[in-house]
This record gives C-alpha cells, sequence and structure tokens, in this order.
C-alpha cells in the first residue's frame, strides 16, 4: 500500500539553500533512474544537487525535515545540462516513495 501523502498544509515550499544539495542531489538522480532518463554518465550530474543550486532557481517542497520533491528553473547559460537554444527549463522531480 502506498504512504499517505502529507495533507497540504504540511508541506512547505520554499528556496532551497547550499545545505539541501545533498537531498536534492539524491532525489533528482533517483527519480531520473526510476524514469528511465538517466545512466552511469549522467548521474554524477545529478547528484550535484549544490551545484544546481548555485546555478538555478531551485524550490524544495519539505514536509517531515524531507524532500518530498524539487523544481527547478535554470535560465540559458546557467546551467551546463541544459541546451543554448532553451529559453526557459523547469524541472520537477517528486519523490515517487
Amino acid at each position: 500500500m502506498p504512504p499517505i501523502p502529507p495533507a497540504d498544509d504540511d508541506v512547505e515550499i520554499r528556496r532551497a539553500d547550499l545545505a539541501d544539495g545533498d537531498q536534492v542531489g539524491r532525489l533528482a538522480e533517483r527519480v531520473y533512474r526510476q524514469g528511465g532518463w538517466a545512466d552511469e554518465a549522467y548521474s554524477p550530474v545529478l547528484l550535484d544537487g549544490r551545484s544546481r543550486i548555485e546555478q538555478a532557481e531551485v524550490l524544495v517542497a519539505e514536509a517531515a525535515d524531507a524532500i518530498l520533491g524539487t523544481a527547478t528553473v535554470a535560465r540559458p547559460g546557467r546551467d551546463r545540462t541544459i541546451g543554448r537554444l532553451v529559453l526557459l527549463a523547469y524541472r520537477l522531480n517528486l519523490d515517487p516513495g
């Protein structure tokens, strides 16, 4: 049976800070791997949550001191994983567990 999600009022949405880097990276890597969008070569980039927080706008959804999801908005030239022709990129990672 899937876990019961927290009530909306138990979830805080806030901007990620560098202290969140490890959790942000692990969540992104797990979601991408489970979705089939990452391999061994891309995993280190995904695990580097600190760089993502430094280079882009990263929001986290948090409940009970655990990050449940992230949203990343990267502008051109700020995120090494996004092509130059993209005006604005948005990535959302939700913990499937």
